[in-house]
């Protein structure tokens, strides 16, 4: 195990515990990259593995660094005086003035009539616009009203998001929103109840993308290094995006690269490179305004929330902690690491060994299975130890009743000891 540090390392092991040779000549070569990434992923999430099941566990190494924050602005309602005309058969929504918020990808509902609630699916145009297109015809008799709102429902979490740790705090009342699955947010909280004040519950919702939008040279900064899109619906950390060209892409800028967005007003934001460096605020230096038509275009991206209530006095910021999806293990160079403790990362090499051999139909496999379950159960139990030892450091534990119960040596199911 001591030899096990890279990811080369890994796929040997695999590869050998499995009965297969450690290069080419064993057809399952090229595949013992696609188990151990398996392996990694099921550590995470848990649920079916093979023919074992695992309880998922938050693992430390899997807790992203920083905190994630999401914002939820104010819903856009009748404070703004703006008439919204509805026609009968129509998807084209007309606005007396052009509103001050891109609505793409927002709710919109008549406050009076209820029964009609829709989704924008483009309102792109920059600066605003005084014309959105909803997802479906509407429905009843055409009315003009000023007593119409939106709000986005569809809050973007960070790009890595793989699942919560924590709930999501938030500095007034009630002080966190409470997780929970759609079912029961809708029959809690029904969508078409325009409740307006702090959110108390919400629920992951499927990732979706926003809208792509096209900018002029003269929308780059190079002084600044930004970019200006009146309106845009950007938060910092939101991503990936893309940026492609009709002629040549501002330099500085690759094309069909993933960047992350650094919000710098409303009309205003800048690039970086990685979701952490976005969050830093470590932007991407732009050299030249380029040539031609830009176009952003947003990725599909994480899981986003939705929440039980609008804001009429917001926006506000929730943090939450929250575990990371781990990167892909591809071993290009043969020095990549896996991000497990240095002790632990044989665990990876016997789930994916297991894997293979369950594919392969081998009686072996039950055996194997064994020792990655007793593997992953020492992870778990070395980990829930730490927890209580740092729970008591600095105390002096003088009767043996204030020791953790854990404090024994760690066996596998079988009673092998391993430490």
């Amino acid at each position: 195990m001591a030899n096990l540090s890279t990811v080369s390392d890994l796929r040997n092991d695999a590869l050998w515990v499995a009965g297969e040779a450690q290069t080419s000549a064993s057809s399952y070569y090229a595949r013992s990259l696609e188990y151990l990434n398996t392996a990694l992923r099921g550590l995470l999430a848990g649920g079916p593995f093979g023919a074992l099941d695992l309880p998922a566990v938050d693992w430390w190494w899997a807790y992203h660094s920083k905190r994630g924050q999401v914002v939820i602005p104010n819903a856009f309602n009748t404070n703004q005086a703006i008439s919204a005309t509805f026609t009968q058969n129509s998807t084209t929504v007309n606005l007396s003035v052009a509103a001050t918020v891109r609505l793409g990808r927002w709710r919109v509902a008549i406050l009076n009539d209820q029964d009609q609630l829709y989704r924008v699916i483009s309102h792109a145009a920059a600066g605003g616009a005084n014309v959105f297109t909803i997802d479906l015809p509407h429905q009843k008799a055409t009315v003009t009203t000023a007593g119409w709102t939106a709000w986005r429902d569809h809050i973007l979490l960070p790009w890595d998001f793989d699942r919560f740790a924590t709930a999501l705090k938030i500095g007034r009342y009630p002080y966190e929103i409470e997780l929970t699955d759609m079912v029961s947010l809708e029959r809690r909280f029904p969508r078409s109840r325009l409740w307006l004040g702090t959110p108390q519950c919400a629920a992951l919702i499927n990732p979706e993308a926003l809208e792509a939008f096209t900018f002029a040279t003269t929308d780059v900064s190079i002084a600044d290094n930004a970019i200006t899109e009146l309106t845009h619906a950007f938060v910092t950390g939101d991503g990936p995006v893309r940026f492609t060209t009709t002629t040549t892409i501002p330099a500085g800028i690759v094309a069909g690269t993933d960047y992350w967005i650094v919000r710098v007003d409303a009309d205003t934001f800048k690039i970086a490179t990685s979701y952490d460096n976005a969050v830093l605020g470590t932007v991407v230096d732009i050299t030249s305004q380029g040539v031609g038509t830009h176009t952003c275009t947003p990725q599909a991206m994480s899981p986003g929330l939705h929440l039980s209530h609008m804001l009429q006095d917001g926006p506000i910021v929730a943090e939450f902690e929250y575990l990371s999806k781990q990167a892909e293990l591809v071993d290009v160079t043969g020095t990549e690491e896996p991000p497990l403790p240095h002790q632990h990362r044989r665990v990876l090499s016997l789930g994916a060994a297991y894997l293979m051999l369950f594919d392969k139909v081998d009686s072996k496999y039950a055996q194997v299975g064994k020792m990655f379950e007793s593997a992953w159960q020492v992870m778990a139990e070395e980990q829930y130890r730490q927890t209580t030892d740092n729970e008591n450091f600095g105390r002096i534990l003088s009767r043996q009743r204030e020791v953790s119960s854990k404090r024994h040596p760690l066996r596998s199911p079988t009673g092998f000891i391993y430490g």
